[in-house]
């Protein structure tokens, strides 16, 4: 018999405070509310046939599109879901709390890490559609100004940061300091990517940078947890992180100034600290196989290169 759900997937919770308004538009923040209701944006069928300036990423089932409207003085960006089936319907059916949709699991997760302290996009619009089996969804996210990439920022400052250790060393501790805390929230992402992170622009320099000058973003397949992360887990998402950074932009030494960091602040008595460095070798290659990974590491060399070539035009 299921007694305890290990994994709490992402429909809406009884315990969270969404106000429903009329149709799909299960959540609406209130500096946006006006706007959604003068232009009808209250079913599936409406947010689908908004303009969207740019679709930036998707394929046939899914988009993300940036929304420039002149009376939304919020920029925005917009996800939308045509049609996601509902996944393993057994265990949703046995476990407390059934999987829905990618855009309801990325609200929730959202909505939980803002109220552990971590920046994320804040919610401003959540539409969902039920037909059976299969769900139709819609998120709206505020968009987070001043920030870019951690993988390019890295790529772009390779240069400094080499002349600068210590500065490295800084990094790598408010980095650890910020995934601890994303941990510390019983949030798992195995998404976490360099460049689904997010740092402040121009901080990567500043002797002062810390935990609150990063930010996470796309957590559709984050998971809130009944505890902390295990070790397998933890491993994971700090192998996506370490697997997406160009070993010439965060070298060796950050990375175990990283991991000692980041013990010392998640889990000082953690039992499988000894075997952790061999798990997440092993992850880190694995991830590294897969192409987007080495897509990523290989524009991060494009831009490091990039960046010096003036220098090195100019010396000579």
């Amino acid at each position: 018999m299921v007694t305890l759900t290990l994994v709490r997937y992402g429909d809406l919770p009884y315990n969270i405070d969404y106000n429903p308004i009329t149709g799909d538009l299960l959540f609406v923040h209130a500096k946006v509310l006006e706007q959604l209701l003068l232009r009808g944006w209250t079913t599936i069928d409406r947010v689908f046939r908004i303009p969207a300036t740019l679709i930036q990423a998707g394929h046939g089932q899914r988009d993300l599109a940036r929304l420039t409207l002149p009376e939304l003085k919020e920029r925005a960006y917009l996800k939308r879901e045509l049609g996601t089936y509902r996944k393993d319907r057994l265990s949703a059916f046995v476990l407390a709390g059934r999987y829905t949709t990618k855009c309801v699991q990325e609200f929730v997760a959202l909505r939980h890490l803002r109220r552990h302290g971590v920046t994320v996009p804040s919610p401003l619009a959540l539409w969902l559609h039920r037909n059976g089996s299969r769900v139709q969804a819609a998120l709206l996210l505020e968009e987070l100004r001043d920030y870019e990439p951690l993988d390019l920022e890295l790529a772009r400052a390779r240069r400094a940061l080499r002349e600068r250790p210590e500065q490295l060393d800084r990094i790598a501790c408010a980095l650890a300091e910020f995934v601890a805390r994303v941990h510390d929230a019983l949030v798992h992402d195995p998404d976490l990517f360099a460049w689904h992170v997010l740092v402040r622009a121009s901080r990567l320099g500043d002797d002062s940078i810390c935990p609150d000058d990063f930010a996470l973003i796309d957590l559709q397949r984050a998971l809130v947890l009944a505890w902390k992360p295990c070790c397998v887990r933890r491993a994971r998402d700090i192998a996506a992180l370490f697997a997406s950074i160009d070993d010439d932009c965060f070298p060796a030494e950050s990375r175990r100034r990283f991991l000692a960091h980041y013990f010392e602040t998640a889990r000082p008595r953690d039992p499988w600290r000894p075997i952790f460095p061999r798990v997440l070798a092993r992850r880190i290659a694995r991830w590294r196989s897969r192409r987007k990974v080495r897509e990523a590491l290989q524009l991060q060399q494009d831009i490091a290169q990039e960046v010096s070539e003036p220098s090195v035009t100019q010396a000579s």
